[in-house]
């Protein structure tokens, strides 16, 4: 569970977002309305503000509140994208180097890999590949199917999700 300054913040952030957002659309929508009356009355060319200019400050404002939004965003999901990194390395800890060494490199080829290739990608002899993989199979973590004249070897499939 997160800590309640955490959502907080995260709170904080979202009203942020949607303030900005409703700012924006306000001056659209006034700006809009600016225009629309301008063109009914007639004064389309010789108002205060000339239509042009209004086009490129609402523009501007568009890129300016879209960066802003995305900025919010994506600091948040960087942390995230942090944290998740820090869960997944602190829960293969609990395994051997060894096989944390195989199952981070069933998570770098998104879970499926054949033995003949991890092997290969390992730097390990067939033997060695085939002792760590039993382990894991074993402990539930891997999963093994014979496809052809190899192995296909998978992450279980809740860990998949998880990783």
């Amino acid at each position: 569970m997160k800590p309640l300054n955490e959502i907080n913040r995260i709170y904080r952030n979202i009203v942020l977002v949607f303030s900005i957002l409703a700012l924006f659309i306000f001056l659209v929508a006034f700006s809009v309305y600016y225009v629309s009356d301008a063109i009914n009355k007639g004064r389309a060319c010789g108002c205060v503000v000339p239509i042009p200019v209004i086009i490129v400050l609402l523009s501007s404002l568009g890129f300016f509140v879209g960066g802003l939004v995305y900025y919010i965003l994506a600091t948040r999901f960087t942390k995230e994208k942090a944290d998740y990194s820090k869960r997944v390395a602190a829960t293969l800890n609990f395994l051997p180097p060894d096989e944390r060494d195989l199952v981070r490199q069933l998570i770098k080829h998104n879970g499926t890999l054949n033995q003949a290739s991890l092997a290969k990608e390992m730097g390990w002899s067939r033997v060695k590949t085939h002792r760590v993989l039993n382990r894991l199979i074993n402990k539930g973590i891997v999963e093994k199917s014979s496809v052809g004249n190899t192995n296909k070897v998978q992450l279980n499939r809740e860990l998949v999700e998880i990783f």
